[in-house]
């Protein structure tokens, strides 16, 4: 759909940012986005990023309302861009987009990005304000209201109806917290003295945004914390009377105005604690921006502010009140530890209901809805059968990829309005993260890893034996947990590990449970045995597997070409094969903690500005390590400081002394590094931030975590031709195939992406935005619930071989 955003200007409001933020995502929603501007903004950063994602800009240059010229102008270019649908931003752009859409019989919207009648506003603002909300009752469907404190606020002022709102909260890109050294140069950029506290706001300098409270507050701050600075980042009409109220209080040393900033990422990465002292707002951006980088937020409870600082996420103390406003950061500074966790959470909140992806999809839905003429339902009945309905999602394993996707599925489900349980282990590693579903720890700890060779080969039958009566004793429980309770409607599995997995599967049909599956590899994986390190079929078990996958309801298997090879292998209707992304892992930048990329470097003898190519996740043969150590040589010809960092566990069919021999006999030893232990989440952040790029020579691979991880923190990726890397890496741009067990290819890809600065670079902004965009993990859950949806309005029986029924 081809939708026009008309808005008054470019230049330094929250809402002109979100038009940025928002192109970025608009892409992977299938909307076709055109940006109309009615006045110049000069050097504009906004403009800037939208010619770099490639939207069309169209300056309309008008001199103000009465200008009917710069009108005929604009309903000009709408025509001559063929737009679908307008969504008009702020008062000016509002008003002439309403008169547009009348003359163009093109459907419309409008967000209202402020609290109606504020304190600043003149008479004429409120005329203005009364002229638009006329309009919009006369020419929109829907207004977007963006928290429900401003669909309130309208509603009570008598200006619009409650019915013609809808609630669209915006969205923001997730942060990573700041490392060590990326704080320390921030604070040193700032002049920050070694051991002060920082306090960051950032405001348009006007009276409602109520930065005279914060100076009025900082007295009481000073006297328990001397060595407290506040970095005060804007700009606007009371800039002047605010400083002169910091000279009179005595604040010239400790309170800085460090003026209007086009990227607040310095600021964030000083701050201590992030102070919000509005006296009125609708959905302070700021505040997001603040929490999805893990600073700590003290703000007042007004307007939409309340509407995210909940559940633990922030400190909200009464508006206008200094003394209270000084007490919460006193507090917050005598407590780093609840104010690290309250961090946490904050920033767990904002991926769980603020990520720009959710916005972007919510967005592309009201459209769809508005320019086909349909009106929603009411909002307890938006998500139709799915609203109540209540899913299990099972993952015995509680560490590593599989439980992360699990948690991030559960959370994504649960902001799609469905009832969801984990069911999982009781030392799963994601425990103590905040969380909007319900878990229960129904079976024993996980396996504990074991490196290979540990055990003889006398002991090694006995240590099978146990596993498989573990294993099986998890089944008894969820068949008794599950089946015998009837509580679900749907009971999600993940991985069908082992053919004799049949037995169990199918007495939970035959218990009238519906299941579904999320297949993450097609065939399954031997991790020892003389298949070990490999995917495929034993010489029974395949037609134990297509037996077992034939009593879903659904299998969800990863990307396209997946799909087509589990249709050829199991044989079933393939209308029941639905093909899913995988997701991001957003949930590592959540928990990110530790001692940070710089750290790390340190601790490997790794110098600052060397390159590192990074190998992350579990050590296995098909994972082709040596191919990346056998490309070592031709790298470091052209790259004599690069390094090699391969980190993660090795599964028994991983021969390290062998892979390290090679390195040795290569004479690439020393620039290999080594970390054969397992990675804690809160530390994989770490890893990815030390690295320029990932390699991923896999010998064979149905799709990979590790590639979607690289993505969600912006690194480029250097894989094989395998499996379903082409619609992940090389469809949305953010990495290089080569073919596999090929050294030069490898070597020549990776010389190449190091020596192109501009080229990875684009690279790295392509897998963020694939992260955020087509592998939001509101993709995911999106395409499954409403697989549960017809699952239930058309009681859709079990798996059936293709062609039957």
């Amino acid at each position: 759909m081809k939708v026009a955003w008309v808005i008054d200007a470019l230049g330094r409001g929250g809402a002109e940012a979100l038009v940025a933020q928002y192109a970025e995502a608009a892409r992977f929603t299938g909307i076709e986005l055109h940006v109309f501007a009615l006045r110049a903004s000069g050097g504009s950063a906004n403009a800037t990023l939208l010619r770099d994602n490639g939207i069309p800009l169209t300056w309309i240059n008008s001199r103000n309302l009465r200008d009917l010229r710069a009108w005929r102008l604009l309903v000009a270019a709408l025509e001559a861009a063929e737009v679908e649908f307008i969504h008009a931003h702020l008062t000016y752009a509002t008003i002439w987009s309403a008169l547009a859409s009348w003359k163009l019989r093109v459907p419309m919207t409008a967000s209202l990005h402020v609290m109606p009648g504020g304190k600043d506003s003149t008479w004429a603002d409120r005329a203005r304000e009364r002229l638009m909300c006329a309009l919009l009752r006369a020419r929109a469907q829907k207004t977007v209201a963006v928290s429900e404190a401003t669909a309130r606020a309208y509603v009570e002022r008598g200006l619009l109806r409650r019915e013609g709102l809808e609630v669209v909260r915006n969205g923001v890109q997730l942060r990573a917290p700041a490392t060590a050294a990326q704080r320390a140069e921030a604070r040193a950029q700032f002049g920050i003295p070694e051991g002060a506290r920082v306090l960051v706001s950032v405001a348009l300098l006007r009276e409602a945004k109520g930065i005279g409270d914060l100076l009025q507050a900082m007295p009481r701050v000073l006297r328990t914390h001397p060595r407290t600075i506040a970095l005060i980042a804007g700009d606007g009409p009371d800039r002047q009377r605010l400083e002169a109220i910091a000279n009179q209080l005595g604040l010239r040393d400790c309170c800085r105005f460090v003026g209007f900033l086009e990227d607040v990422s310095p600021v964030l990465r000083a701050a201590d604690a992030f102070v919000h002292p509005s006296r009125e707002e609708a959905m302070p951006g700021a505040v997001l921006e603040a929490l999805a980088a893990a600073v700590p937020v003290v703000a007042t409870a007004v307007g939409g502010t309340q509407e995210i600082l909940t559940d633990g996420s922030g400190t909200l103390v009464p508006p206008r009140s200094p003394a209270a406003l000084g007490e919460a950061i006193v507090a917050a500074f005598d407590d780093p530890q609840g104010t690290a966790t309250t961090a946490q959470e904050g920033r767990a909140r904002v991926a769980a209901r603020f990520s720009v992806g959710q916005w972007a999809k919510d967005l592309a839905d009201l459209y769809g809805r508005l320019a086909s003429g349909c009106r929603p339902a009411p909002e307890q009945a938006d998500r139709g059968i799915a609203a109540g309905l209540r899913v299990a999602v099972v993952e015995p394993v509680g560490r590593g990829g599989l439980i992360q996707y699990a948690f991030q599925l559960c959370r994504a489900l649960a902001e799609q309005r469905l009832q969801v349980e984990l069911i999982t282990c009781r030392d799963w590693e994601l425990a103590n993260v905040p969380r909007t579903f319900e878990a229960t720890t129904l079976f024993g700890e996980s396996d504990v890893k074991r490196r290979p060779g540990q055990t003889g080969v006398r002991v090694r039958p006995f240590l099978r034996l146990r596993r498989a009566f573990s294993h099986y004793g998890r089944w008894l429980r969820l068949l008794g947990y599950v089946g015998l309770r009837r509580r679900y409607d749907v009971v999600q599995l993940g991985d069908i590990r082992f053919p004799f997995d049949v037995v169990p599967i199918v007495c939970l049909r035959l218990l009238g449970v519906r299941l579904t599956d999320i297949c993450h590899n097609v065939e399954p994986f031997a991790v020892g045995g003389p298949r070990g390190g490999s995917f495929g079929f034993g010489s029974w078990s395949q037609p134990l597997l297509r037996l077992a996958y034939r009593q879903f309801s659904t299998v969800f298997v990863h990307y396209a070409v997946n799909r087509d090879r589990f249709l050829a292998r199991y044989e079933v209707d393939r209308d029941r094969v639905v093909e899913i992304p995988h997701g991001n892992e957003a949930i590592l930048e959540e928990v990110a903690s530790g001692e940070g990329a710089g750290a790390l470097r340190a601790d490997l003898g790794i110098g600052v500005g060397d390159p590192v190519v990074l190998l992350p996740g579990t050590l296995s043969r098909y994972k082709g390590v040596d191919t990346l150590i056998e490309a070592l040589p031709s790298l470091l010809d052209r790259f004599p400081d690069a390094r090699v960092v391969i980190a993660g566990h090795p599964l028994p069919d991983f021969d390290l002394a062998r892979h390290k021999s090679l390195a040795a006999a290569l004479g690439v030893h020393d620039s290999v590094s080594w970390n054969t232990r397992y990675l804690e989440a809160q530390e994989i952040a770490s890893w990815l931030q030390m690295a320029q790029l990932v390699a991923l020579p896999y010998r064979q691979a149905y799709q990979s975590g590790v590639a979607h991880l690289a993505q969600t923190f912006g690194v480029p990726v250097v894989a094989t031709r395998t499996g379903a890397f082409a619609q992940i890496l090389e469809d949305t741009g953010s990495g290089l195939l080569v073919p596999p067990d090929d050294p030069p290819a490898l070597a020549k890809a990776l010389s190449g992406l190091l020596a192109d600065d501009q080229l990875r670079r684009e690279k790295a902004r392509n897998a963020t935005r694939a992260a955020h965009g087509p592998f939001a993990w509101s993709e995911v859950a999106g395409i499954v619930r409403r697989r549960y949806e017809e699952l239930l309005a058309d009681a859709i029986p079990p798996l059936t071989r293709e062609g039957s029924s």
